[in-house]
């Protein structure tokens, strides 16, 4: 009776293991997806449809973020003078985004590669004060 007892305690930490590994690699997927995606697109992709900003929305005009998007996909397809027309602050924006954005992919996989390699057992570790011989 003892071990099925065991095996049912086990299984929601278990279960709980595998939905984490699952939104962990799905959020290295997004990482890694969205990229590839605005590389692919068109460099125009986001140039024609109804503007979706709140300040276009509502009226606002001369805000800071008008046509950073844009902007900064023209920069991602190497358009500098279209990027600068859409919006000069693309050029700081874009390298922040991708700095942080390659930072986020690089501790995921840090994390992920963490849950795979097994810890070492104490018959591998070498004490500290022992002397090694020659």
């Amino acid at each position: 009776m003892e071990p099925s007892s065991q095996k049912v305690e086990n299984t929601p930490k278990r279960s709980k293991q595998v939905i984490q590994l699952i939104w962990q690699i799905g959020k290295i997927g997004i990482l890694i997806g969205v990229p590839i995606f605005l590389v692919l697109a068109p460099k125009d992709y986001f140039d024609h449809g109804t503007p979706i900003s709140l300040f276009q929305r509502i009226g606002v005009d001369g805000y800071y973020s008008k046509g950073l998007t844009r902007g900064v996909m023209h920069l991602i397809h190497l358009d500098f003078k279209t990027a600068a027309d859409f919006n000069k602050l693309s050029f700081v924006v874009f390298p922040i985004i991708a700095i942080l954005w390659a930072g986020a992919l690089w501790k995921e996989l840090k994390n992920l590669r963490k849950r795979f390699t097994p810890a070492p057992s104490p018959d591998q570790t070498t004490p500290q004060n022992e002397e090694k011989p020659d």
